[in-house]
């Protein structure tokens, strides 16, 4: 395996257009953009090795005073497969390691539009043990999901 196929790159964009409209009050008539933007990096080292980052940038516009927050998320884990086959893998995880999460939503109703902040779970690290039973291992795949499909 050349090094190039051993590291995965990838980046997206969005932005979310949200328009409400009342025929009874216009008043209440509002539109709002949000952006979106996302980057993962994986790199497999030798001996089993992976560490893998994501960023990911919210970008809220146009909404009341105070609620126009940029939201940047960063992850980052280590992992290691192990035991016969690459069967097991132990991962340690740490998310938003900015410790700059929060929600921000927008409500509207005939009567109102609400802006509010919302409590989300910030900064946490976890540490987790994951065992495949196929002979392949966690290796094969990269991940070795068990996936059941039916028609």
């Amino acid at each position: 395996m050349s090094p190039i196929e051993k590291v995965d790159l990838s980046l997206a964009a969005g932005i979310n257009y949200n328009k409400t409209t009342y025929s009874l009050q216009p008043a209440f008539n509002n539109s709002y953009f949000s952006q979106v933007y996302d980057a993962e990096f994986n790199w497999q080292l030798p001996k089993g090795i992976y560490i893998s980052t994501d960023f990911s940038y919210t970008v809220n516009n146009q909404r009341a005073e105070g609620f126009n927050t940029h939201v940047p998320l960063w992850g980052a884990s280590a992992s290691k497969l192990f035991l016969k086959f690459n069967r097991g893998e132990m991962k340690l995880r740490v998310n938003d390691i900015l410790n700059r999460n929060v929600g921000i939503y927008r409500s509207t109703n005939q009567n109102y539009i609400e802006d509010s902040k919302v409590n989300t779970l910030r900064r946490y690290a976890i540490l987790t043990f994951t065992y495949s039973l196929t002979k392949t291992g966690l290796g094969g795949a990269r991940g070795g999901d068990l996936r059941i499909i039916s028609k």
